[in-house]
């Protein structure tokens, strides 16, 4: 009985209506939930204005149940360090999207006040941010897995 309960939970976040799985982006009537965002550390200080560090990427899809990490270089200006938000786009792509190589742009003028785009050859997703103030450009390397 356990093993047969097991096979029929998806990997995603689920609440159950008749006995049957339903994802959590079902109940709150959105067709797709990504949180996406990123770490950046400045290394290489250039100049007064900013340098080159090193990119921590981070997403996870409530509504499919996986998500992301990855590594790779920044451009960024000084105190650019942390931005996280909701992201909206090409979100039915958005595993080919967020895992793989892209580049990332993002940027905030307050803390409550930022964007972010993600770029890659498989589409774009785009979305409104809170972090550090701050700008940065990266392009990095993220690998995809099943959360439950």
């Amino acid at each position: 009985m356990g093993k047969m309960v097991r096979e029929m939970v998806p990997d995603t976040v689920s609440r159950y209506f008749l006995g049957h799985p339903v994802p959590l982006a079902a109940w709150l009537r959105v067709p797709q939930v990504i949180i996406a965002g990123s770490v950046t550390v400045e290394v290489l200080p250039i100049s007064e204005a900013g340098g080159f560090g090193v990119s921590v990427p981070f997403s996870y899809n409530l509504s499919q149940g996986f998500g992301c990490g990855g590594i790779g270089p920044a451009a960024l200006s000084h105190g650019k360090t942390f931005n996280i938000g909701l992201v909206d786009g090409d979100t039915q792509n958005s595993r080919n999207i967020l895992g793989g190589w892209s580049v990332s742009l993002g940027g905030q003028v307050n803390p409550l006040v930022g964007a972010q785009a993600i770029a890659s050859p498989a589409g774009g997703l785009f979305g409104n941010t809170f972090g550090t103030l701050g700008f940065s450009g990266e392009y990095t390397k993220s690998w995809c897995g099943n959360w439950p």
